[in-house]
């Protein structure tokens, strides 16, 4: 038997897509696959602190802790990682998708995990 998760109304379906496309591409992150998933269980755990889903979103929304979640998964990447350039030469955000996947797995617990 299998459960279809509700969706969220509003916007939130949004970030939960954008979340899904991060967790997807996790395995090609450029800090490297086993770095990038062990910075996004750490971030779950913060994360965590978020008993529904009113408050995860109201926390993803929040700029203050937006910048903290983006300190936090920077500072536990590999440095070498952390400076990386498109081929523009513009700083590639390694924090967002770490940052999405996040989101995505905690909001999934909240959901009952289906």
């Amino acid at each position: 038997m299998s459960y279809a998760i509700s969706r969220p109304p509003d916007g939130r379906a949004i970030l939960l897509d954008l979340g899904s496309d991060s967790l997807a591409g996790l395995t090609a992150h450029p800090a490297g696959r086993a770095a990038a998933e062990w910075t996004v269980h750490a971030l779950l755990g913060v994360l965590r602190s978020c008993g529904n889903d009113d408050d995860l979103f109201a926390r993803h929304n929040d700029r203050r802790l937006r910048e903290a979640d983006c300190a936090f998964v920077l500072s536990a990447l590999p440095a070498s990682a952390v400076a990386r350039h498109d081929e523009r030469g513009r700083l590639v955000d390694l924090a967002f998708p770490i940052r999405e996947a996040a989101l995505l797995l905690r909001w999934r617990e909240i959901a009952g995990g289906r």
